[in-house]
Order: structure tokens, then C-alpha cells, then sequence
């Protein structure tokens, strides 16, 4: 049986500030939003989108910990990157059965 609840389950880690959050992979719809994005051509526009990208994605954890738009603009790029990284990597990642 493959229980579809495992991948509701899964999250990846991050230390934000005083701040540990759990973030969930990304909704069917969050990852439609991601596959746009990585169309986009214009620089600002870019940056926007993954702004907000990285805001929906933070938003998605267990802790129900609510950031907003100027927690993701005083991170430094990098960060912001590594986020939107690691939860794409977590999406795409298949479940491991050890059976």
C-alpha cells in the first residue's frame, strides 16, 4: 500500500531568527507556482515572485508560525535562495521505503 499520508508529513528544517520552523513540501498548486517562476526572464520580476514564493513556502509549517513580506526581504538572498532550494529538492525527492 502507498499511504499518501507520508508525504504530508515530510518537512524540512530551518533556524529563522529565534524562530525553528518545520515547512512542509509543496501543495500541488504551491509547485504549479514554483514551475512559473522558473520562467521568468526579468530580474525584478524574479526576485518578486520568489519573494513571495519563499513567504507561501515558510508559511506551509507545522508550527503555524506566520511570517509576512518584510521577514523574507531582511533575509539576506542567500537565504532566501537556500530556502526556495530546499523545499523544491523536498518536492521533487521520492519517498524511501527501507522495506
Amino acid at each position: 500500500m502507498i499511504n499518501l499520508n507520508d508525504y504530508e508529513n515530510r518537512t524540512v528544517e530551518f533556524k529563522i531568527g529565534n524562530k525553528t520552523v518545520n515547512v512542509k513540501e509543496a501543495s500541488n498548486g504551491l509547485y504549479e507556482k514554483m514551475v512559473n517562476y522558473e520562467t521568468i526572464t526579468d530580474n525584478k520580476e524574479a526576485i518578486k515572485e520568489q519573494r513571495k514564493l519563499v513567504l507561501e513556502q515558510l508559511n506551509r509549517n507545522k508550527e503555524n508560525i506566520k511570517f509576512n513580506v518584510s521577514d523574507i526581504e531582511k533575509l539576506p538572498q542567500a537565504a532566501v535562495i537556500r530556502i526556495y532550494q530546499e523545499v523544491g529538492m523536498l518536492t521533487r525527492k521520492a519517498l524511501t521505503d527501507p522495506n
